[in-house]
């Protein structure tokens, strides 16, 4: 083989596998890309909003009321924007009362003593944030003004307290102005300034429904 054919195939290989690697590079940037843009199953903020705005300060009767209700009426708002349950048919409806588990989540009114099977998704602070976190963009801070700036309406927002683990779940809704506002159980707040949660909290994460 002559010198010149030998660098040629050389040359051929090289521009291969540099044309292979720039290829793959793309195609992962694109799929990253992609899976940026937005979660797999978006759910409607309008949606969230007006089962949130309606419910504020009263109880759908078709759930069971929680004693701290405020996760409750939270995963209320997300199955009206959208969000499907996600259960196994066979006990999770018929079960008493919480189903503990983070995998599944899911709400049956039911003939149990309880009158209800609820996963504790549904019902806790930190089990629904479990839940939602692999499918949706999060964010945490400790500053409202940065917060602000990652929320819309029917996003969940969560708040922690100086001492102890997330305790709060609300519903961000807006105005006509455009103004960030919340709505949420326990204590019924209906289109509450934002400023006030972040008042009564040292931290905040949220959920990009």
């Amino acid at each position: 083989m002559k010198l010149s054919d030998y660098n040629l195939q050389i040359t051929l290989y090289s521009f291969n596998v540099n044309l292979l690697t720039t290829l793959s590079f793309e195609a992962k940037v694109t799929k990253n890309s992609l899976a940026k843009a937005g979660p797999a199953h978006p759910l409607s903020g309008s949606a969230i909003q007006t089962y949130a705005q309606t419910w504020a300060e009263s109880f759908n009767t078709a759930y069971v009321t929680q004693p701290s209700d405020c996760t409750n009426f939270a995963s209320q708002c997300l199955y009206a924007g959208g969000l499907d349950m996600e259960h196994n048919n066979a006990s999770d409806k018929t079960a008493n009362g919480y189903v503990d588990t983070t995998s599944r989540w899911f709400y049956f009114n039911n003939s149990s003593t309880k009158k209800y099977s609820a996963s504790t998704s549904w019902v806790r602070v930190v089990d629904l944030y479990t839940y939602l976190s692999p499918d949706y963009a999060v964010f945490e801070t400790s500053d409202g003004a940065t917060m602000s700036r990652y929320l819309n309406k029917g996003f969940l927002l969560q708040g922690k307290p100086i001492v102890g683990s997330y305790g709060h779940s609300v519903i961000v809704t807006k105005n006509s102005s455009g103004d960030l506002l919340y709505c949420g159980h326990s204590s019924p707040r209906l289109d509450e300034p934002i400023s006030t949660f972040y008042d009564g909290f040292s931290k905040f994460r949220v959920v990009q429904t």
